[in-house]
């Protein structure tokens, strides 16, 4: 049983570091978007 909890526990380790990559990609990109235009400009409106 010990054997097949240690494969489990990596796979979730890789899972979870996908996840954490596809977060901040997804976090960076939201973050750029409303950090990209700080100023309102007659051209914006």
């Amino acid at each position: 049983m010990g054997f097949f909890d240690k494969i489990g526990l990596k796979k979730k380790e890789t899972l979870d570091k996908g996840v954490e990559k596809s977060r901040e990609g997804i976090l960076n990109k939201l973050g750029r978007a409303f950090v990209g235009k700080d100023r309102v400009d007659d051209e914006t409106l």
